[in-house]
């Protein structure tokens, strides 16, 4: 028997072969496989049957007295190459023909532009320029580079692209025999509710919903909470903007017993958060889930009678960023009562009150649970038994209230301490006055002062949110220039771009605020979004 055997394979063209005789006798179980392959170029691929073709710029003011366009005639020497020795090589001839502009007297500035590469993983070539190519002259290099013998215009895009796999250019729309594929790893999304062990959801209450089966795959970016209840003396008070967030003080996420996400604030940090990641697009979304600062509607009937989805995205980072299932784990959601309903209420105009309640009758958590096939749920079954650590990376939301800023015009607000790992990537700074537990004010408004209307820097930080956040090109806020200084005038501070090699194995977060009057009767909200990962391990659910 063989343990191993060396071939050599050899051709002259991008299909190589070998013979070996007599046949390999191999054990039963023996496995073939590539451990090593070495490349030899021994012959040249430019000789003087492949080696030239001919670029121009067709543009009035570079013709001739001749009403014809100078051409660049590019020809290799006969050598072995790779497409970059290629490249260079066009590149230098074609520098040299910019150059010489002046000896044909061209007025125009434009010069050809050329670049050649392959991909490493199907070996198509791509050319960009923005001159025309004339592979169709003699000993024309174009075949060798898979491009057909003729002009290659540059219409409104100047890429193009040939296929090398097997000698054969790419054609999709011919390849009518392509077998039909599926994925069906995911044979089933369906949503499940989980319910509070308790019934009462009073003020100060404490709401806790358990997910105690291990053997499912819940999706925890898609879950969301489902509330119904009822605003008393409806006729004089309404929920206000984004009011159902502040119906709670705090929301806790447990997984197999220990804490790994938490939203303190959970009103204030929700509005600021809504603010930044909301989208004219998605605002239907989110008056579903309580928002109204557009169209000042009310989300209860005339009777006070309401319900709404809260897509736990918008309360806990961890369901926001974390789009992967969780395998054989036990979750719990605790839920927080505010010690009052003032925040979430604004009295009506024609109403006199000092006083308002909302009583919330039920609280569904509705998590979506995942059914793969039987070969993805092996796979899953294995990695288990593995006992491998996986992690859940996440951007957490930590928020801090500064109840009273003072009688004078310059505050220094020691935040935190934190540590490498949960450094700040954004710091957002709102500012109330005389909100709080008030319904005469929409506790979801922040506060301003820009006596000269100079916050358009502030807006622009505010646009940039998004792309810098997500990792897209978009900015596509929620709010209008006038809408975000009416509604939510707040600081965005971008501090996601730091040097994260640096030795120090902590950071103070300090903030000072400086106003040019009294900050007396201002409250200042902080909301500082920090990393965090955690690590669990499906097997011993630690």
């Amino acid at each position: 028997m063989q343990e191993s055997v060396t071939l050599s394979l050899s051709g002259n063209t991008t299909t190589l072969s070998v013979h070996y005789c007599p046949p390999i006798d191999v054990y039963d179980d023996s496995e073939i496989a590539l451990l090593n392959l070495q490349t030899y170029n021994t012959f040249a691929n430019i000789n003087e049957t492949n080696n030239n073709f001919e670029i121009y710029l067709e543009n009035s003011d570079r013709l001739l007295n001749n009403n014809k366009f100078p051409i660049c005639s590019i020809t290799l020497k006969k050598g072995c190459y790779d497409i970059k020795d290629i490249k260079n090589q066009i590149l230098t001839q074609i520098d040299d023909f910019n150059n010489d502009n002046d000896y044909f007297g061209i007025k125009s500035t434009e010069k050809i532009t050329f670049d050649i590469g392959i991909d490493q993983i199907d070996f198509r070539t791509t050319i960009f320029s923005n001159g025309i190519i004339r592979f169709n002259e003699n000993n024309s290099i174009g075949p060798l580079l898979w491009f057909e013998k003729k002009i290659v215009m540059n219409y409104a895009c100047t890429l193009m692209v040939i296929d090398h796999r097997n000698r054969i250019p790419k054609s999709n729309i011919l390849d009518i025999s392509s077998p039909f594929e599926t994925d069906s790893k995911i044979t089933k999304i369906e949503y499940h509710s989980y319910t509070p062990y308790t019934t009462s959801f009073n003020n100060n209450d404490e709401i806790r919903i358990s997910i105690q089966q291990t053997d499912v795959y819940p999706y925890l970016n898609e879950s969301f909470i489902y509330l119904e209840g009822q605003v008393s003396d409806a006729g004089k008070v309404k929920l206000t903007n984004n009011g159902f967030s502040y119906l709670f003080d705090q929301i806790r996420l447990k997984i197999n017993g220990i804490e790994v996400d938490s939203t303190r604030v959970l009103g204030i940090t929700s509005s600021l958060k809504g603010y930044l990641s909301g989208t004219p697009d998605n605002y239907n979304c989110y008056e579903n889930a309580g928002w109204i600062f557009n169209y000042s509607s009310n989300p209860a009937n005339n009777n006070g009678e309401f319900s709404a989805c809260i897509p736990l995205k918008y309360w806990l980072g961890l369901f926001e960023d974390f789009k992967k299932i969780l395998v054989n784990s036990r979750l719990e959601l605790i839920l927080t009562r505010f010690h009052s309903d003032l925040n979430a209420l604004k009295v009506i105009t024609s109403a006199r009150t000092n006083s308002g309640k909302v009583v919330l009758n039920k609280i569904i958590w509705k998590v979506p649970h995942i059914t793969v096939d039987d070969e993805e749920r092996l796979k899953l079954l294995k990695l288990i038994e593995k006992e491998k650590s996986l992690f859940i990376p996440f951007r957490s939301f930590e928020t801090f209230e500064y109840p009273e800023l003072g009688t004078t015009k310059k505050v220094v607000w020691n935040l935190k301490t934190a540590s490498k790992l949960e450094k700040p990537r954004f710091i957002i700074i709102g500012l109330q006055k005389g909100r709080k537990n008030s319904l005469e004010k929409d506790c979801s408004i922040f506060d301003h002062y820009f006596t000269k209307n100079n916050f358009t820097l502030l807006y622009d930080m505010y646009t940039s949110f998004q792309e810098s956040y997500y990792e897209k090109n978009i900015q596509n806020p929620i709010l209008s220039p006038s809408t975000f200084l009416s509604n939510a005038p707040i600081v965005v501070i971008d501090t996601s771009k730091q040097n994260d090699s640096a030795t120090a194995s902590s950071v103070d977060v300090q903030l000072e605020i400086e106003a040019s009057e009294s900050l007396t009767g201002v409250t200042a909200y902080c909301l500082l979004n920090h990393d965090r990962i955690v690590e669990y391990i499906p097997f011993t659910r630690e």
